[in-house]
């Protein structure tokens, strides 16, 4: 693993329905953890990283839960 000095510390989490947070968190572990959350339609997850300089572009992916 690199150790970097521009590392994140703590991340903010987020999930998105038509492009709308549905649900937000911040954690400094490499885990959130959401329930209630709509199924069958497509949702985004973003995590952006943070440290003392800033933050970071938030990252996002597609996905589903099967119902």
């Amino acid at each position: 693993m690199h150790a970097s000095k521009c590392a994140a510390n703590k991340f903010t989490v987020a999930v998105y329905n038509n492009g709308n947070p549905i649900r937000t968190t911040e954690t400094a572990d490499h885990e959130a953890i959401f329930s209630d959350l709509p199924i069958c339609v497509p949702l985004i997850a973003g995590v952006r990283g943070h440290n003392e300089l800033g933050e970071g572009e938030e990252t996002r992916t597609v996905f589903t839960i099967s119902g």
